[in-house]
């Protein structure tokens, strides 16, 4: 990365996507959407070996997350995201009447995405929602992940590399901490930065006043088994396709599961289902050092005199731990599980923090009962079983709405002679009332005389 190739971008006005409507942003992302759905179309194919031999991640995984984002860029659903962030998508092209004022929602400017790769629909997501917003959209590449962005960047210039949203998307790759780093935080009004929490203490303080700042930092998701135990085997099938995704790498993934009744049952279970998980999901590449976090996490459980069930290799770990013990554990991830009894689920909402964002609840009809208690806990997003990956429409990503910290609220009020239902006076009481009575004869309008609403 150059000063050169950064002078060059930060050029672009922030202006660059105001006027375009948004029907033309939605049409033009549903077309890079079709192109990107085309799993015989070059640049994917490459992405998904190349991506694969990159993060570890299996193709399978890089295939679905790639289908996904084409069919989240269908126009239907980009404005259902609208909808969900912003409450109605009009408010982007026009002044919508609300109360006594008209509100629009115009672009911040321009959005600086420092991204992770960890998850690979989440960068591709990030790029959405900056575009989206009218705003002009700038990616740094994770280290982990240089691929999947940058090629589902180039789908845009294969479907129309002069278009206007085409051209205020810039992807670029400098190590972490350089220098042109902060020239892109200066010349941004809204950084997102994603990442564990050393990287976000890190760029916080690089942040201006007046750039807003989103922060997608580390987060712990945990799992709420109740019911009856002839049930649970289904569950427990869905709750190892739950640890299984993404190798428990993203905010969503399961790391610690809470038991009403026996848990070591439902340990037994959960084991079988991660053995099986694997063959329609696969564990990838896994470097040295995990697996010797893995083996030390495994040695450390038996040697405390926990339960461990664990495959031959290091695909999943199980450890059951013994009724009321909630301790801290350093985590080592790749689907690894550790097991809580409890005999309430309610007693497991002491393990709930501000750093939660999923709570999985089985049965399902548990969840809507202890809802209210696990959001005041700390909660973001309580959700079934299996669905912890796979969030519904309407979801609110970590307890934020991105969209709607993306644009700036503007309101251009109605004059005095609107009333509505917001004032009994007339123009005439309420100026006496608040300027006082005007001299007899000072030759002022008449109320309405010469005036615009």
């Amino acid at each position: 990365m150059t000063g050169e190739i950064a002078d060059e971008v930060l050029r672009m006005s922030r202006l660059a996507l105001a006027g375009l409507h948004l029907d033309e942003i939605t049409v033009f992302l549903s077309r890079v959407g079709r192109v990107w759905a085309d799993p015989g179309h070059l640049g994917r194919g490459e992405a998904v070996e190349l991506a694969a031999q990159i993060t570890g991640y299996p193709k399978t995984v890089l295939e679905g997350d790639y289908r996904r984002i084409a069919r989240a860029c269908d126009r239907a659903k980009l404005y259902d995201i609208l909808e969900t962030d912003l409450g109605d998508p009009l408010l982007l092209d026009d002044w919508i009447p609300r109360q006594s004022v008209f509100l629009r929602a115009v672009p911040k400017g321009r959005v600086l995405h420092l991204m992770v790769g960890n998850v690979p629909l989440a960068g591709l997501f990030t790029l959405v929602r900056g575009l989206l917003t009218k705003n002009v959209t700038v990616a740094k590449l994770p280290s982990r992940d240089l691929v999947s962005t940058l090629a589902f960047a180039r789908a845009f210039v294969d479907v129309d590399p002069e278009h206007p949203l085409t051209r205020a998307l810039s992807v670029l790759y400098w190590p972490g901490g350089e220098a042109v780093e902060q020239r892109f935080i200066d010349g941004s009004d809204v950084v997102c930065a994603w990442g564990r929490r050393s990287s976000i203490e890190a760029v916080k303080p690089k942040v201006p006043v007046g750039v807003d700042l989103l922060e997608f930092g580390p987060k712990e998701s945990l799992m709420f088994i109740g019911g009856q135990e002839a049930g649970w085997g289904d569950v427990a099938r869905r709750a190892a396709y739950d640890v299984s995704v993404y190798e428990q790498e993203a905010c969503f993934s399961p790391q610690r599961v809470f038991v009403e009744g026996d848990a070591d049952v439902f340990a037994e279970l959960l084991a079988e289902s991660l053995d099986g998980v694997l063959a329609r999901l696969p564990g990838g590449f896994v470097p040295v050092d995990k697996r010797a976090h893995i083996t030390r996490a495994r040695q450390e459980a038996r040697f405390d005199g926990y339960k461990v069930r664990r495959s031959a290799g290091c695909e999943w770990t199980v450890v059951t731990l013994p009724p009321g013990e909630f301790p801290v554990l350093e985590h080592p991830l790749g689907r690894t599980v550790y097991v809580h009894p409890v005999s309430r689920l309610q007693d497991a909402i002491a393990a709930v923090h501000r750093d939660t964002q999923t709570v999985a609840v089985h049965p399902w009809v548990r969840g809507r009962e202890l809802g209210e208690r696990l959001a005041l806990a700390g909660a973001d997003r309580v959700t079934e079983v299996g669905l912890m990956s796979r969030p519904r429409p309407g979801f609110v990503h970590d307890a934020m709405r991105p969209l709607h910290s993306m644009v700036r609220w503007v309101a251009v009020e109605r004059g005095l002679d609107y009333r509505g239902r917001f004032r009994d006076a007339g123009r005439e009481e309420f100026e006496a009332a608040v300027y006082g009575a005007p001299p007899a004869g000072d030759g002022q309008l008449r109320s309405g005389e010469g005036r615009q609403p």
